[in-house]
């Protein structure tokens, strides 16, 4: 850490310090940015066969992106508000342990 701050590669313009990383230096190691705008996943297309009609529905690739970039394979997924069960689905296919928990007992049948 000291030498990254000798070297001007901390950043401490809020709370928490950060680590100054330069695009060059990742695309070296066979990576690439990671864009905060992830529009590359369409909606779902209101005649799906995934759509539920749930207003709130997210296509389930979106929920398998998030899983795969915040848990590995074996890990138990929580969703305390499952409703159409696009996590669920997500995670099962990912090989993840999954707790899913709704208000409704009609919400099984999905």
């Amino acid at each position: 850490m000291l030498q990254l701050e000798k070297e001007g590669r901390i950043y401490i313009e809020s709370k928490i310090p950060q680590l100054k990383r330069y695009k060059d230096e990742i695309e070296e190691r066979g990576g690439s940015a990671v864009h905060e705008i992830w529009d590359d996943i369409p909606p779902i297309n209101p005649m799906a066969k995934e759509r539920m009609r749930f207003q709130t529905q997210k296509p389930v690739q979106l929920l398998e992106r998030i899983l795969k970039a915040s848990s590995n394979e074996g890990d138990i997924i929580l969703d305390p508000f499952c409703g159409c069960g696009t996590s669920i689905i997500a995670a099962e296919k990912l090989h993840r342990y999954w707790i899913g928990i709704d208000i409704t007992r009609f919400r099984i049948n999905l």
